[in-house]
C-alpha cells in the first residue's frame, strides 16, 4: 500500500493538472417540490483536458442570487466526468430554500440576468483518492432558468 502511494505521489507530482471548465447551464427540470425543498436536474457542459477522469461526489453548497440567500444545494449523487472529454452532464439536486427564497425566485425569472453564487466545499476523487475543494464561483445566468413548470 505504502508503495502505490508513493508511486502515485511520484508519478503524478511532475503532472501538470488543468481545470476542468463547467459551463452552460441548460434545461432545469423541476421534478417535486415538498415543503422548502425542490428537487431540480438540470444540464451541464463539462470540458476535461486531464489524461484522467474524476468523479463529484455528493456535496452541498450555499446558493446566493444577486447577493440575497436562496438556500443550500445539494448535489444528489456522484457524476462521473471522463478523461479528455466535453460532455453534458444531467445533475440532479435537491435545493433546501431559506426562509421567504420562494418569494424571491418569483422575481428572478422575469429578469434577463441574473448572479448566481456557490459557495462551499465540492468532494471530488481521482483513482479512490478524494478531496474536498473550496468553491466560491459566481456566473451569471439568464433569469428564465428559475421558471418552474409544475
Amino acid at each position: 500500500m505504502a508503495v502505490w502511494l508513493m508511486a502515485s505521489l511520484f508519478l503524478f507530482s511532475g503532472c501538470e493538472i488543468e481545470d476542468p471548465d463547467f459551463s452552460n447551464v441548460r434545461d432545469v427540470r423541476f421534478i417535486k417540490m415538498d415543503g422548502r425543498k425542490l428537487e431540480l436536474e438540470f444540464t451541464v457542459d463539462c470540458e476535461n483536458p486531464n489524461a484522467f477522469g474524476f468523479k463529484v461526489k455528493p456535496s452541498k453548497l450555499d446558493i446566493s442570487i444577486d447577493d440575497e440567500v436562496l438556500g443550500e444545494i445539494h448535489l444528489d449523487k456522484k457524476i462521473k466526468v471522463k478523461r479528455k472529454s466535453n460532455n453534458s452532464y444531467t445533475v440532479p439536486v435537491t435545493v433546501e430554500l431559506a426562509d421567504g427564497a420562494m418569494f424571491r425566485l418569483v422575481k428572478y425569472v422575469s429578469r434577463e440576468k441574473v448572479d448566481v453564487k456557490l459557495e462551499g466545499k465540492v468532494r471530488g476523487s481521482v483513482y479512490g483518492i478524494t478531496k474536498s475543494f473550496e468553491v466560491k464561483e459566481t456566473k451569471t445566468i439568464d433569469g428564465s432558468l428559475f421558471k418552474l413548470e409544475m
